[in-house]
């Protein structure tokens, strides 16, 4: 699989991050999806919050800080979280965590009340 790396910059108010939507595609999944992932797994750097991530059309924001490796280890964990099945290990494992290949049905890690910190802006 020839996914394209995902690459972060800085920015006053977090991490912004490019070429999540072309890796989302090649895997066959959403970008909101993965978004809600990392909702889920970053930190909020600020006590009593939780992490924000808006999907624009051309990258995505985070509200967090995050190393230079960050972006990809995130992908990284992503894909092993949520679209390789724990059973046969193949990346064939659906949204609805039944996996293509072996029909083993697993839940998605991704709790559902991660949605909310989670918003789309579909122009820049």
């Amino acid at each position: 699989m020839n996914l394209p790396t995902p690459v972060g910059t800085l920015t006053a108010k977090g991490t912004t991050i490019v070429n999540l939507r072309a890796a989302t595609e090649v895997l066959g999944r959403p970008l909101e999806h993965l978004a809600c992932f990392m909702a889920w797994q970053v930190p909020s750097p600020l006590p009593n919050t939780r992490t924000s991530v808006v999907i624009y059309p051309a990258y995505v924001s985070i509200s967090a800080p995050l190393s230079h490796e960050g972006p990809r280890q995130l992908l990284v964990a992503y894909i092993e979280n949520c679209v390789r099945c724990p059973a046969c290990k193949g990346l064939s494992r659906g949204l609805d965590g039944i996996c293509t290949q072996c029909g083993t049905q697993t839940p998605d890690p991704v709790p559902p009340e991660v949605r909310s910190q989670v918003a789309e802006v579909l122009d820049d």
